[in-house]
């Protein structure tokens, strides 16, 4: 994984939102109106409704490839993420409890991602 990110690389945020990079914003200098020097930190457009720029230090990694991003206890494809190889090619390995038996699932196979972080935001706990 590359330090710099890219236009059209994939961000995955502290929060556990996955998103595509459309256009960058780079750091810029200016003097605000009270003329004091001030920069603006860079932004990453992205795809992603719900966040609409992230800035760099709510990035948790990145990459060109989805699959990178996917760490266990994700769910891909709607199975939970078992286990991650990266010989010959990195895959994920989900439960597919209907087969009995753990599947792999690589980059071009995915169509969908819930991050455990999305999925701990909308659980909802019950007290007695």
């Amino acid at each position: 994984m590359e330090d710099e990110i890219k236009v059209g690389d994939w961000i995955k945020t502290k929060g556990g939102n996955i998103c595509k990079v459309l256009q960058i914003r780079k750091q810029y200098r200016f003097t605000t109106n009270t003329g004091h020097p001030s920069i603006t930190p860079e932004r990453y457009f992205v795809d992603n409704i719900k966040q609409y720029s992230i800035s760099k230090p709510y990035v948790k990694k990145h990459s060109k490839n989805i699959i990178d991003l996917i760490e266990i206890n994700d769910y891909v494809n709607g199975s939970r993420v078992i286990d991650i190889v990266e010989a010959p090619v990195r895959a994920v390995y989900v439960d597919k409890i209907t087969k009995g038996a753990l599947e792999p699932i690589i980059n071009k196979d995915i169509q969908s991602i819930i991050t455990k972080e999305q999925f701990k935001q909308i659980k909802y706990i019950v007290k007695e």
